[in-house]
């Protein structure tokens, strides 16, 4: 990847002047606005999270996501803001996701027709291929 930053001290003061322009102004930190005072885009600022070859660099600019995933949280938990624009932003942004605990107990008395069958057979009943791994 080509280098947009010369060095981290010099990417530690654009990030740093960013935030505090975000707090005097009393704006929300994002991260469209991170890359836009670091001189670049949204889709280029994230790869250099995982793509630049200083681990330095890389690991600030983790740093700053991580304090704009953080506002965002703060916004969410306190309140302020839209929750579901808050919520949107962490799936999209922040990998969060809902997660659905299902738990299912009981038994299954299959009788009839189906009793006898075997897997393969209950698959091709329904129409079928078994998921990889089992037989078919």
């Amino acid at each position: 990847m080509r280098r947009k930053f010369e060095n981290a001290k010099e990417l530690k003061g654009r990030i740093d002047a960013f935030f505090a322009d975000c707090d005097t102004q009393k704006k929300p930190y994002t991260i469209t606005g991170l890359a836009l005072a670091l001189g670049t885009n949204r889709q280029t600022l994230l790869r250099y999270e995982t793509e630049y070859d200083d681990q330095e660099i890389a690991d600030l600019i983790r740093q700053a996501k991580a304090r704009c995933e953080s506002d965002v949280e703060n916004r969410l938990l306190t309140g302020k803001g839209s929750p579901a624009g808050a919520i949107f932003w962490l799936k999209n942004n922040a990998g969060w996701r809902d997660v659905v605990d299902t738990h299912v107990s009981g038994s299954l008395d299959v009788t009839g027709r189906l009793a006898g069958m075997s897997e393969e057979e209950l698959w091709q009943l329904a129409g079928l291929r078994p998921p990889a791994g089992q037989s078919e």
